[in-house]
């Protein structure tokens, strides 16, 4: 009887490890097609403007060096590839003339944004910078890295999880 238990019990442990370690792919497009973004400048827009096409959405702060170190590669990044993925940003920390000052030395051209936690949260979080979200044109999280990474990689994952050439 008591082996019966134990088998039990060692079936439901292996399929909650088994559900758990499973991939949850999740359509950020119905969640936070809502979303309403401001600008650095304070222009609104929807975030649904920037679905039905390949996403990569960056979360950085002016004060973090490895985010400040990247800028260059996503400039690139936006260049190549600006025909096929919609590149957009968020600063993690709050807007005053010291950051416009920053972003006009930098001449970022990709849109910057203001932080935004309900897009933080409809994402899973933000917890270090650079924050790195690829998400396909049909709003399915592809890929989240976190920290510093080469141009080339951010190339192949780019290439890779979101099918672009």
């Amino acid at each position: 009887m008591g082996r019966k238990y134990v088998f039990i019990f060692f079936l439901f442990l292996t399929m909650g490890l088994y559900l758990y370690s499973a991939p949850v792919e999740q359509s950020v497009r119905k969640k936070c097609s809502g979303i309403v973004l401001k600008d650095v400048s304070g222009k609104s827009v929807k975030m649904s403007e920037y679905f039905g096409k390949e996403l990569m959405i960056v979360f950085w702060s002016v004060n973090c060096s490895h985010c400040i170190s990247m800028i260059d590669v996503f400039k690139d990044i936006y260049k190549d590839y600006k025909d096929k993925l919609n590149l957009i940003s968020f600063l993690m920390v709050p807007v005053n003339e010291r950051v416009k000052k920053f972003l006009k030395v930098y001449d970022i051209p990709y849109p910057v944004y203001q932080r935004n936690k309900k897009l933080e949260e409809c994402l899973r979080g933000v917890e270090r910078f650079p924050t790195i979200y690829f998400i396909d044109k049909d709003g399915i999280i592809k890929k989240m890295t976190e920290g510093e990474k080469e141009e080339d990689y951010i190339k192949y994952l780019i290439e890779k999880k979101l099918n672009i050439k």
